[in-house]
């Protein structure tokens, strides 16, 4: 072989070996910007998920504050019943009211 066919070969080799590189390199760009939309996507619902999160959280501190509210009426309930429980008993048994006058 003589070394322009040599040369020829290599060039040949050369010549196919960049065609092939640069088909990779368009699919590694074509995957960069595939991976770049998808992380803008992610970002995006990210985003959503974190104001949904937000909003959950904000109605749970509510129906925290209204469960309270609810909790302290009962007691407050409870509390009443017991006292008109005893002005009754005390009615009804005859005996004098255990509660103390209100000043006018």
């Amino acid at each position: 072989m003589t070394i322009d066919n040599r040369m020829l070969t290599c060039r040949d080799i050369l010549a196919r070996s960049i065609e092939s590189m640069q088909r990779s390199f368009a699919e590694i760009d074509a995957a960069y910007r595939s991976m770049a939309s998808e992380n803008r996507k992610l970002a995006h619902n990210a985003a959503s998920l974190g104001a949904t999160v937000k909003r959950i959280e904000t109605n749970l501190l509510r129906y925290d504050h209204e469960l309270t509210g609810i909790k302290s009426g009962i007691g407050d309930l409870g509390d009443k019943s017991r006292r008109l429980a005893a002005i009754m008993d005390d009615y009804l048994t005859g005996r004098t009211s255990r509660r103390h006058a209100r000043a006018a």
